[in-house]
């Protein structure tokens, strides 16, 4: 359940003017801890991921999350990680990120 509440919370960056965004975004980074689910955890990181591209002077975590992302790779069964992580010519697409 509080995992699910995570993942929620992470999907909400990805709005558009979500009011207290680089709060919201602290409040996901504390709770990964209690994420067991490697798929969860998965779309949560790809989720930060994608909102830190707005972080403009915070570059610095969108690698840090992409260093994640393929730390998971090598714990998650590969379809799985396949599953959600599909990159893509020209970026990263993330079908199971929103899921």
């Amino acid at each position: 359940m509080l995992s699910s509440a995570i993942l929620f919370r992470s999907r909400l960056l990805l709005a558009e003017k979500v009011p207290h965004a680089e709060s919201l975004y602290e409040n996901v980074l504390r709770s990964l801890g209690a994420v067991h689910d490697g798929a969860t955890l998965l779309k949560i990181i790809a989720n930060l991921y994608l909102f830190s591209w707005n972080l403009e002077d915070h570059l610095d975590l969108t690698d840090v999350h992409l260093r994640q992302i393929h730390k998971l790779s090598e714990v998650l069964e590969p379809r799985t990680f396949a599953r959600i992580y599909r990159p893509t010519s020209s970026t990263a697409s993330w079908p199971g990120a929103w899921a």
